[in-house]
């Protein structure tokens, strides 16, 4: 049985006026940094790692995959990284030097283009996620406001859909960003990728060194109005060290 979101109020807006402080998504994304911590405090990390734990689930419920990452950003003097995890009883460790990815399979490194390619991609999704919402500020994209809406628990929300170059190949083209009208922390986002849309939910965060984090994550795949058809995976971050 398909469960479906509560009926979704788009707010829309009068007579296309000129932006205000309300619907300026510039203003919008930066009073959301605020709220997990200032850009300037963001600013300061030279490195951060956790360990994020990734349960994938089949459509019937059944779980796919239990998967513990541990990761690593270090963004002086250049963004680099790395992340380990095991997976059918090999061990993976790929890398990021600044210019360019390496993929180890048990100790190994490997020569595979097309595993090389998708755990890049992974890597940097993941640290596009978990950046959210600093890295808004400093990606070149097209913001756009599109109202105010309703998502869980009657939470009021404000909706910013960013499309990106299509050339840039670290994430989808298109994404939506839902700030809790009040707080202004990012509450959700929904992405529109090759095989179809997925809807994040944040409903946990943890404060380190006085930055907002995402703590607890739910992924579902759903269709382009936010009907929910199923739960994907379940993200869960901790251990945090900053420096």
């Amino acid at each position: 049985m398909k469960l479906k979101l509560p009926v979704i109020f788009i707010i829309p807006l009068l007579f296309g006026c000129q932006q205000t402080k309300e619907t300026d998504p510039a203003l919008l994304v930066q009073a959301s940094t605020e709220a997990h911590g200032g850009i300037d405090k963001w600013k300061t990390i030279n490195s951060v790692s956790y360990e994020k734990r990734v349960v994938m689930y089949h459509p019937d419920g059944c779980v796919e995959s239990d998967v513990i990452q541990k990761i690593k950003y270090s963004f002086k003097p250049k963004f680099s990284g790395e992340m380990r995890w095991k997976k059918d009883q090999l061990n993976y460790h790929i890398t990021f030097d600044g210019d360019e990815n390496q993929l180890f399979v048990d100790g190994v490194k490997s020569q595979n283009t097309t595993l090389i390619d998708k755990y890049s991609s992974e890597f940097m999704a993941s640290y596009y996620v978990f950046a959210q919402p600093f890295k808004l500020l400093e990606d070149k994209a097209n913001r756009t406001y599109e109202g105010k809406t309703l998502i869980e628990n009657g939470l009021s929300a404000d909706v910013i859909k960013v499309i990106y170059p299509t050339q840039n190949n670290e994430h989808s083209d298109e994404w939506w960003f839902y700030f809790d009208t009040n707080t202004h922390r990012l509450s959700a986002n929904m992405v529109h990728h090759k095989k179809g849309y997925s809807y994040i939910i944040n409903t946990k965060y943890q404060s380190v060194k006085s930055l907002l984090f995402n703590a607890e994550r739910k992924s579902f795949n759903v269709d382009s109005l936010r009907n929910i058809q199923y739960l994907r995976a379940d993200y869960f971050l901790s251990g945090f060290k900053i420096n």
